[in-house]
């Protein structure tokens, strides 16, 4: 089973990734890019998610719960199912943004910024990176920041 006290630590980190998109909003807004709605929206949705998430879990540990500490186990799964879930939230922009963009794309191109691959799928037949908005490219360069410090974190 679940431990609640993973999914509140879960909650905690997308609220902090959504803020961490309000950067992109404010790159977006001093270029008057046309994606300032799109990416302010993916902040308001990742922080809402993860605020709901971290509230109703907290709620429920603090009734519930006498242990205060992580196992190991619950550890690892804080781990996985946080690089999961900050992957699908960190695809709402690209998702909301680039029109005629699949949410799988979006998903590789997320993903791919948070593990540090730099492996991308836009240039192709799709979007060229020299012709994203100025907010959605620095929100793409800020992926790859935040997953290059999670591996420092990690570490």
């Amino acid at each position: 089973m679940l431990n609640f006290k993973v999914l509140n630590i879960i909650g905690l980190i997308l609220s902090m990734l959504g803020f961490s998109m309000i950067p992109s909003v404010l790159w977006s807004y001093y270029y008057n890019d046309s994606d300032i709605q799109t990416l302010f929206y993916s902040s308001i949705i990742t922080i809402s998610f993860g605020m709901v998430l971290y509230f109703i879990t907290y709620f429920y540990n603090k009734k519930k719960s006498t242990k205060k500490e992580l196992s190991l186990k619950d550890g690892f799964s804080v781990v996985s199912l946080a690089w999961i879930a900050m992957s699908i939230f960190s695809a709402i922009p690209y998702y909301l943004t680039l029109e005629g963009f699949s949410f799988t794309n979006s998903f590789f191109e997320a993903m791919s910024g948070l593990t540090t691959t730099g492996a991308t799928v836009l240039g192709n037949s799709t979007f060229y990176i020299e012709d994203l908005s100025h907010g959605l490219l620095y929100w793409r360069s800020f992926t790859q920041f935040i997953g290059g410090m999670g591996i420092i974190v990690f570490s």
